[in-house]
Formats: structure tokens, sequence, C-alpha cells
């Protein structure tokens, strides 16, 4: 099983909401893919992809950190 796949997996269930165990069979057996997840939690993977997603939003000049607000782009 790929990391990709197992990732793939992980999302569909954070995103539906769904039950591990009422994983589509597609992505794999369940558990392996759940004990993939609470690995990757105890090792700070999400916070860590959470916090690069932050930089990456605010080199885009997303976040004015000072105000805490969010700059949008403005079409005229």
């Amino acid at each position: 099983m790929d990391s990709r796949g197992v990732l793939e997996a992980i999302f569909h269930v954070l995103r539906t909401g769904i039950q591990w165990k009422a994983m589509p069979k597609d992505f794999g057996a369940a558990i392996s893919i759940h004990r993939y997840f609470r690995f990757w939690r105890e090792q700070g993977f999400f916070k860590d992809m959470w916090i690069a997603g932050l930089e990456n939003y605010d080199e885009a000049d997303g976040i004015d950190w000072w105000t805490g607000r969010e700059r949008r782009w403005r079409w005229r």
C-alpha cells in the first residue's frame, strides 16, 4: 500500500465523516489505514502538513498576521 493511497483514504474518512470500518474496500483494509492515521498523528505529520499549508498561503499574501484578517484578491 503506497503512502498516497493511504493519505487519500484518510482524507476520505475525514471529509465524509464515515466510520473507519465503513470505508469502501477500494481503499484497502480499514484497520491498516487507521493504524497509519494513528501513527502519523502521533508523529505530528498532520500538524506539520497544516503548518506548511499556512506558510504557503502566507507566502501567497493570503493572511495579514498583524490583523488576523484574510487578504482577498479583488478584480477591478
